[in-house]
């Protein structure tokens, strides 16, 4: 994807495509590990939701002495409870210091103790368990349980504990239960993500993935010095490109236009003789070379091109040869760079002029 001359860096989507096509695991790869990941990420919410319990009491604080307050029938609502004309500002101070009191050291320790008893040995209370509303006389107790049996456990503990403290308070006082822990015992689901937003999610995770994956490609691409391009070295950028041959077996038709684009070439350009120079071992075959400049010397009225393989005795060969235009046949994304470009400053100092390029792919 990248050339380096003078510190410049050329980039082409040729050469990002082919390492697309040569690393194309790191894409399944991190399509895998963003989908392992998406699951997993799933499981662990689902997993981390827990159904929780909640039972609710009421009580209601009264004037010991009152009589038509004792008949709990008269209280059996919370609007006659709130509505009650004859509250007494006593009262409400003691509910106040009562809420107070249900959240000592000492309550916790006493709930702890009551429900060892009932045989949950392991059980700690804790006060965040408990939610306590007073308003004027009323008090509404709600208890949070991760089981219904435990809910209701510690609910009838702390009723229990509510009243006895209420009579250890005042002797003036009682305290009326409306609505027993059992009465009002209920399940509450904890919410699970929508599935709009599950979905959001793993599309978010697997396309992070895949920018992860093509970042990886481009560090790739950074690193690959393969030849794609004359433009990528600048000796060549004004020499005439003659066309492209594929390498793949039964691909005549391109190399039988290429022979004649050649051949064509030389005879307008007038040269005596030409040498065809290969460069890359995978897309330049000998092979090729030979059935490219044996179809082109047909066309011609004599034998004007030869073939230089690319090999330890190549410029060797080419002295010897005393032939002075060269046309390169360069194997795209085979040859390096590098390559090319030792290449072609030998021939400039061999005084030798490269006339034109044929691409091979």
């Amino acid at each position: 994807m990248e050339t380096q001359h003078n510190n410049e860096i050329i980039i082409t989507w040729e050469k990002f495509r082919d390492n697309i096509r040569r690393f194309w695991w790191i894409i399944l790869a991190a399509v895998l590990m963003g989908g392992g990941i998406a699951f997993a990420t799933g499981t662990s919410d689902k997993t981390a939701h827990d159904d929780s319990y909640k039972a609710e009491s009421v009580f209601y604080l009264q004037s010991a002495n009152s009589g038509t307050q004792n008949n709990k029938e008269a209280l059996n609502n919370y609007v006659d409870a709130y509505r009650e004309n004859s509250l007494e500002a006593s009262g409400e101070a003691r509910l106040k210091t009562l809420v107070n009191l249900m959240g000592t050291e000492g309550t916790k320790q006493e709930i702890d103790q009551a429900m060892a008893e009932r045989g949950y040995d392991d059980y700690k209370f804790d006060a965040g368990q408990v939610e306590l509303t007073s308003e004027e006389r009323l008090l509404n107790v709600t208890v949070k349980g991760k089981s219904e049996e435990e809910t209701l456990a510690v609910a009838e503990i702390y009723s229990t504990m509510i009243q006895t403290k209420i009579t250890e308070m005042s002797d003036d006082l009682e305290v009326v239960m409306l609505q027993e822990p059992s009465e009002n015992v209920r399940v509450e689901h904890a919410s699970v993500p929508g599935q709009s937003t599950t979905v959001m999610k793993y599309a978010f995770i697997l396309a992070l993935s895949l920018i992860v994956a093509l970042i990886a490609l481009f560090i790739c691409s950074l690193w690959d010095k393969r030849f794609r391009n004359k433009n990528e070295v600048p000796a060549l950028t004004e020499v005439p490109l003659l066309g492209q041959i594929k390498s793949e077996k039964g691909s005549d038709d391109s190399l039988g236009m290429i022979t004649f684009l050649l051949s064509q070439y030389v005879e307008k350009q007038g040269f005596h003789r030409c040498a065809v120079v290969g460069l890359g071992s995978k897309k330049i075959t000998a092979e090729l070379l030979e059935r490219l400049t044996g179809g082109a010397n047909k066309n011609l009225s004599d034998e004007k091109i030869a073939v230089i393989h690319d090999s330890g005795n190549m410029y060797a060969e080419l002295e010897r040869s005393g032939i002075d235009e060269i046309v390169l046949a360069i194997g795209k994304n085979d040859a390096k760079i590098a390559e090319v470009e030792d290449t072609v400053n030998i021939l400039k100092i061999m005084d030798k002029k490269i006339v034109g390029i044929v691409y091979g792919h």
